[in-house]
């Protein structure tokens, strides 16, 4: 357990360093916890990979990647340049 614990630590920091640089470089919001952010993704991804091993489906991949990484790809709206409804 402390081994498989360890090697998804590691995989959470190498995702987080990288949502920090998008954080530096304004692809994300500055009030974004890399380190949360990437535990979430890990266990979206993890969870997802279980999900298509039990149903046989490829439809909790689509699922993430609709959901996760799109929601990610999208540029930062300036709080102050938001539309009012």
């Amino acid at each position: 357990r402390k081994l498989i614990s360890a090697s998804f630590a590691g995989w959470q920091h190498k995702i987080a360093a990288v949502i920090q640089e998008a954080v530096e470089q304004k692809e994300l919001s500055g009030d974004t916890d890399p380190e949360a952010l990437a535990g979430f993704l890990l266990n979206s991804w993890e969870g997802a990979l279980l999900r298509l091993q039990a149903e046989k489906s490829d439809a909790p991949l689509k699922t993430f990647l609709r959901y996760a990484l799109d929601a990610l790809a999208q540029k930062p709206t300036p709080k102050n340049h938001r539309k009012r409804h």
